[in-house]
């Protein structure tokens, strides 16, 4: 049988390992809480870090993408609008071509004397003198005779096309009836109304 101090002995004894048995529970259940908050803020961290880099990565593509994309639209557009204007220049040099057959024409001579007669009445009383376009050399004498006006023919480098311009040398005004100038005024009103002006 054990003595009484035995017994007061191992009582104690267990009683001191069942406290260090719990203090050493509680000690590792602190550790381990303490790991695991340490675990999960490291974790939202290394999150947040990675959703702000996808987030900036994401940002940028959408930016690379914008700017593509309008790059893209701007060529577009401008490859557009150079066709169109390639499309007016075609039917405007058709014109040209149109306007100087008709200066060959019988039609040609009646059409400009009244051109001539209007540029009179527009300028009143001077000194008038006729200019004419110089593919017109050949009927230069005839619209002199004919308005009993002074004509000159305009340098072989402009190309009024077929018309007239008309001068007061009294009162230094001018109208211009060329084909040239018609259609050149045509020409801007067409690329207003369509929106094609280049700035």
């Amino acid at each position: 049988m054990m003595s009484k101090v035995d017994e007061k002995l191992a009582r104690f004894s267990n009683d001191i390992m069942t406290d260090i048995g719990e203090e050493r529970s509680m000690m590792l259940k602190e550790v381990e809480e303490r790991e695991k908050k340490a675990y999960e803020a490291k974790e939202l961290a290394l999150l947040t870090q990675a959703y702000e880099k996808i987030q900036s990565a994401l940002l940028k593509i959408d930016k690379e993408k914008n700017e593509l994309m309008s790059k893209t639209l701007l060529d577009n557009r401008t490859r557009l609008l150079h066709k169109r204007l390639e499309l007016v220049d075609e039917i405007f040099n058709e014109s040209v071509a149109r306007l100087q057959a008709f200066t060959k024409t019988e039609a040609y001579m009646p059409y400009l004397i009244s051109l001539i007669e209007e540029g009179r009445r527009v300028l009143g009383v001077g000194n008038l003198e006729v200019c004419l376009n110089y593919s017109d050399h050949a009927i230069k004498d005839q619209v002199s005779a004919t308005t009993g006006l002074k004509v000159v023919l305009e340098s072989k480098q402009v190309n009024l096309v077929g018309g007239c311009k008309i001068y007061n040398r009294t009162s230094q005004k001018v109208v211009d009836y060329s084909f040239a100038n018609a259609l050149e005024d045509l020409r801007e009103d067409f690329l207003h109304k369509c929106n094609l002006e280049v700035g």
